[in-house]
Order: structure tokens, then sequence, then C-alpha cells
């Protein structure tokens, strides 16, 4: 499997020179490409992504990781460069795999399993010959693995399965929510 950052375009949001901080050298993402808007909700995620690993990925944690994955991905501008949905939607689904195989927390993993394979097909991220190779196309796989593993939703008139939707996923959320 490829790594995210060898996504062209995940590349193109981080800078070419490597920062060195807590002896760790990376490189920096590229907020300042982004309009004033966009950049605030690129900071609420990495700032609650960097919790969820303060918090040792606890249930609740993982949970605010992957609403404010959520919430930012589909709150980004037009205009956002695709890298970041790519990078956040990659990272999120860290989050996702600890709420479904440690905390067994299956239905709303399921909630977001089904967003993020159904964000995945929109953008058409992981299609073609060796798609499931990239690293989207990886998670791409592995959410559908959740969704159907709980098992998808069923139209019982018609008799058949209902594919992702992110309207239904994002109701799933928030009725999980208290909402």
């Amino acid at each position: 499997m490829a790594d995210i950052y060898d996504d062209p375009d995940v590349d193109a949001i981080y800078g070419r020179q490597p920062v060195t901080q807590d002896g760790q050298s990376t490189r920096p993402l590229l907020i300042s490409q982004l309009d004033a808007r966009d950049a605030d909700l690129a900071r609420t995620y990495f700032t609650t992504h960097a919790g969820l690993y303060n918090a040792g990925f606890s249930p609740q944690a993982c949970l605010g990781d992957l609403v404010a994955g959520v919430s930012v991905v589909d709150g980004f501008s037009g205009t956002t460069p695709d890298g970041w949905r790519k990078v956040i939607v990659f990272e999120m689904a860290k989050a996702l795999d600890q709420l479904f195989y440690t905390h067994q927390q299956a239905a709303i993993a399921q909630a977001f399993a089904e967003w993020m394979a159904w964000t995945i097909e929109e953008h058409a991220w992981a299609i073609g010959e060796g798609a499931n190779l990239t690293a989207l196309g990886d998670r791409h796989q592995e959410c559908l693995s959740i969704w159907m593993t709980v098992g998808p939703r069923r139209d019982s008139a018609a008799g058949v399965f209902l594919p992702p939707s992110p309207a239904e996923a994002r109701r799933i959320v928030s009725l999980a929510l208290g909402g």
C-alpha cells in the first residue's frame, strides 16, 4: 500500500523545508494556502486530532475526532485543495479503527465508515486500476468492510441493499450524539 504522502494532492499541502520540533523533523502544513475560514477549519481539525493522541484514543476522543473531521471536510469551501480533504479523511480512519475494533462501537463506527466511503467515492479518490493499492483506496476498502460487517441498510420493500449515503450517515451520527 502506498503512503498518503505519496499522493500528489496531499504532498502539495506540505512545505518543502522540514522543521524540527521536539526532536522530530516534519514538513509543515501550508495553512497559508487556505482562505481564513478554511484555515480555521483545518486548525480545528488538527487540534482535535492532536487531542486524540493525548487522550490515548479513548472512545470519546475517537468520536470527537470523527465528528470534527466530518464537520471540517463538509465545511471546506469549494476552493480548498483536495489534499486537505484527503489527509483529514485518511487521519480520521485511525479514530474509526479504534472506535470499531478496540472500543467495539459498531453502530456509530458504521455511520462514519459509510460517510468516509461515500466521500472517497464522491471525489473519485480511489477509482481505476490499482486504486485499492493507494492509501485512500485501502481506507475505502476498510470502510466498506466495517459498513458490511455491521450490516448495510436494506430497503425491505424493494428487497435491495442501499448504497452508502452521506445524509443517512450524518443522521445516524446526529442521533448517536443525542441530536
